[in-house]
């Protein structure tokens, strides 16, 4: 609902065309822009390149840029800012928030510089969807306030009902549920007294409905939402329609109607389809699943699970190859842009070389007229040696005067060689200070990298070593691959006696050993990264060594905590942390537990025929570290019994997320367990060059992505 919120936003404020008429306008704006001048013609780019955001961003960019270009030159102020903000809105579709940002920012001064008060409010708005896009709520909500109270002052009622929307779906996102019910309602009242605000009415219904749900009140939230649905269907919204239907079903979930539930589900389905928007598909199969296996109809929660999944896969493959399409074209707009700036250089530097050198010529060409007169007169005064005085003094006069004029020419153009000498002067001096400049940036990146190979030394030191493993588990092998030279992937290794005793045969009793073994991926990959492994590997050693703790799922509660108070995150912005898979050995017990934080536990076990089975136990879909909504964080304990051959197998994401191929594809977490089925059977040493040499064949000339960690041990 966020992304269409937005868009509904953008079109109200600037009044733009809906989706329906997109083609007419363009068309219109087409057939005015020839005969279009100055800022009539800035405000057609700027229109031109909205309607074609969405569809042909190359297109967009180069309207926007040609608008950006025009209104600078003839101090458009307004068009400046509307183009800059357009450039910034493409960023903001290709997810680079950052240059976004930079954009909208510049936007907002201009239109601020210009007392732009309808500009500044829609500047203020935009930035706020951008921090709310990054879940950055308290900056967002900034913005929007800024925002309202501008349209306050101005007493535009449809804005002021737009933006209170907004706010509400904020602190419906900062679980203040009563604050975002008491915007809701305002925005509610307002827009019922306005025509064609009835979608903004129906979303102001369905955030409060979503408030009632999350406070528990369900018989609330379905009268809202059902009131939300008839007006959707009112104005033919078939998506918003469906999402609510979805909505509607989770909610009988909760109170276990479950018929009832099955029924919006469906209901949504059906809807969907009709227009193939394949997320609320993907979310409508997923809701059947889950009533289904509630009800025990495990064969229909396994088929549309199934459709499910494969609607995820298809809309996750889709996306990519859109955003690799979008960033392509950008790219190739940006450099187009580049070469026309560098042509008009080049142009400029022509042009100069071209009037120094009629300078040049017009000397030249001064001094053979001079010669040619004085020859001339010469000769006529051989042949006029009889003519009076009087005459001859008048031609020295004249020729005398043409030497003056032939004279101010010469030091005219010596002056003008002085200053290009000048000028040739300041340009080697520029020169020189550029080449210092580069020697003085070469100097510091090798000291730079000289400090971060000095860093890898040290996070080398910590690592545990690989000999000491090997002689607890023999049977094992650690694919290590950091992308830079210090890694935000580590691996952690302990061993340890457990407090409580093993009764043996004979009745007597001996501490049983603990093998503590982890795969862990931080936040980051390079110099951030190596901090956070620095401080997650003291971390476990302080729970695991010092306190004693080997059962996994409270290791992963620990460390949780102490991140979050290490970082201070509970009051800062601070929202680094790690996934991370752990496992505890008991080999006298025969017992692997398991606890995992994003990252799953890769296992093969044989029976007694041979047979083998992969399983892949899957680890809670939550982090340490970084934002915590919950009162709690409380992780799995999985326990498996070794009373057969197991070989196991943890991992970071960074060897199943690296694109590679001809056809520049992720690995993929199913490539990744069908390489492990294929060689779990070898040897150690064997499957790590397997690894190794298999990611390298399937990076080929990409660049590598991200750390890369595989453990893998044969019991």
């Amino acid at each position: 609902m966020r992304c269409f919120f937005y868009l509904l936003i953008i079109l109200f404020i600037t009044s733009h065309s809906t989706a329906q008429q997109s083609k007419v306008v363009i068309d219109s704006l087409l057939k005015r822009l020839p005969t279009d001048q100055d800022s009539n013609k800035v405000n057609t780019l700027n229109s031109l390149s909205y309607q074609y955001i969405n569809t042909n961003p190359t297109q967009a960019r180069e309207y926007a840029n040609k608008a950006l270009k025009i209104s600078q030159s003839i101090s458009y102020s307004h068009g400046t800012a509307s183009s800059i903000d357009l450039i910034g809105t493409l960023y903001e579709q290709f997810g680079d928030y950052a240059k976004a940002l930079e954009y909208k920012i510049q936007a907002l001064r201009i239109y601020e510089q210009n007392n732009d008060i309808g500009g500044t409010a829609k500047s203020f708005n935009n930035i706020g969807v951008l921090y709310y896009r990054q879940k950055n709520n308290d900056k967002a909500l900034e913005y929007y306030e800024k925002a309202l109270a501008i349209v306050k002052r101005q007493n535009r009622k449809s804005a002021i009902a737009v933006y209170m929307l907004n706010i509400g779906e904020v602190y419906q996102e900062k679980g203040e549920y009563a604050k975002a019910i008491e915007y809701e309602e305002q925005s509610m009242q307002i827009s019922k007294n306005i025509k064609y605000m009835d979608d903004c009415v129906a979303f102001s219904l369905g955030i409060i409905g979503q408030c009632y749900a999350a406070q528990g009140k369900y018989d609330a939230a379905i009268a809202n939402m059902q009131q939300t649905i008839k007006i959707f269907e009112k104005i033919e919204d078939k998506i918003s329609v469906t999402e609510y239907l979805i909505d509607l079903g989770n909610v009988y979930i909760k109170t276990e109607q479950y018929e009832k539930a099955i029924q919006h589900f469906e209901q949504g389905l059906k809807v969907i389809k009709t227009i193939d928007y394949k997320d609320w598909e993907r979310d409508a199969n997923l809701g059947l699943a889950q009533v289904y296996a509630l009800q025990k109809n495990f064969e229909k929660a396994y088929s549309h699970h199934q459709e499910y999944n494969r609607l995820k896969d298809i809309i996750f493959n889709e996306n990519n190859a859109k955003r690799m399409t979008q960033m392509q074209s950008l790219y190739e707009s940006d450099k187009k842009q580049a070469e026309i700036e560098m042509l008009t250089m080049k142009n400029t530097i022509s042009e100069e070389e071209s009037r120094v050198a009629k300078l040049f010529s017009y000397f030249f060409l001064s001094i053979f007229l001079f010669a040619g007169v004085l020859l001339f007169l010469l000769y006529r005064n051989n042949q006029s040696k009889q003519k009076a005085n009087q005459l001859l003094t008048t031609k020295n006069n004249e020729i005398e005067l043409k030497n003056v004029e032939l004279e101010q020419q010469k030091e005219e153009i010596l002056t003008q060689r002085d200053l290009l000498g000048d000028q040739n002067i300041t340009l080697q001096k520029q020169q020189t200070e550029l080449q210092e400049r580069s020697n003085e940036i070469e100097k510091q990146r090798n000291d730079i990298t000289a400090s971060i190979t000095y860093a890898k030394r040290i996070q080398t030191a910590i690592l545990p070593d690989i000999g000491k493993i090997k002689d607890i588990l023999p049977q094992s092998f650690i694919f290590y691959k950091p992308r830079d030279i210090v890694s935000g992937d580590f691996y952690y290794f302990a061993t340890l006696q457990d407090a409580s005793a093993r009764q043996h045969n004979d009745g007597s009793r001996s501490p049983s050993t603990k093998i503590v073994l982890a795969a862990v991926d931080c936040t980051g990959h390079g110099v951030p990264g190596a901090f956070m492994s620095m401080i997650g590997d003291a971390m476990l050693s302080q729970i695991i060594n010092i306190q004693k703790v080997t059962s996994p799922d409270i290791i992963l509660n620990e460390l949780h905590k102490g991140i979050r108070l290490m970082l201070k995150q509970q009051e800062g912005e601070n929202r680094d942390g790690m996934d991370i898979s752990i496992c505890t050995i008991d080999l006298d017990a025969k017992i692997l537990e398991f606890a995992g934080a994003r990252n799953s536990l890769y296992l093969v076990q044989e029976d007694s025929n041979g047979q083998a089975e992969l399983m892949e136990i899957k680890a809670d879909k939550i982090s340490i570290g970084g934002d915590q909504r919950e009162d709690s964080r409380i992780f799995t304990k999985n326990i498996i019994k070794l009373d057969k051959p197991t070989t196991f197998y943890l991992a970071s994401d960074g060897y199943k997320d690296q694109f590679g191929s001809t056809e520049g594809k992720k690995f993929s977490p199913r490539r990744f367990r069908e390489m492990i089925g294929n060689i779990y059977q070898l040897s150690m040493d064997e499957q790590h060059g397997i690894l190794a040499h298999t990611f390298d064949d399937w990076k080929g000339k990409e660049a590598q992505i991200d750390d890369v960690l595989v453990i893998g041990v044969k019991i």
